[in-house]
């Protein structure tokens, strides 16, 4: 298991993609990236994280490891999600929710 840390969008961008889609981080994790996904300010994202089209996470969330975010799925600020967790598309988590064990916050 990978130590989450802050992540920006550029930063992942930046990264290529092998022939699935994933793309490397120079820290080792993985992270995929559907189109037109939006990052907040103080996203904490580990390894093996999928984004699909249309996901937005909010300001200060923390995904954890293991993590496939369907379409159009929404997790509001400051909002938890634990590892191995899947949301189906078109879920949205609200401001401050948690989801999976382990749904605890790294401070940057």
């Amino acid at each position: 298991m990978t130590t989450p840390v802050l992540t920006t969008l550029a930063e992942i961008l930046a990264c290529p993609t092998d022939d699935r889609g994933w793309r490397t981080l120079p820290d080792g994790r993985r992270i995929r990236l559907g189109n037109d996904v939006a990052l907040g300010d103080y996203a904490i994202l580990g390894n093996n994280v999928s984004l699909g089209a249309y996901v937005t996470l909010g300001n200060d969330v923390y995904i954890g490891d293991n993590v496939n975010l369907g379409r159009d799925v929404h997790i509001r600020d400051r909002a938890s999600i634990g590892n191995n967790v899947t949301l189906g598309a078109g879920i949205t988590v609200g401001s401050d929710g948690r989801i999976g064990t382990a749904a605890g916050k790294v401070q940057p």
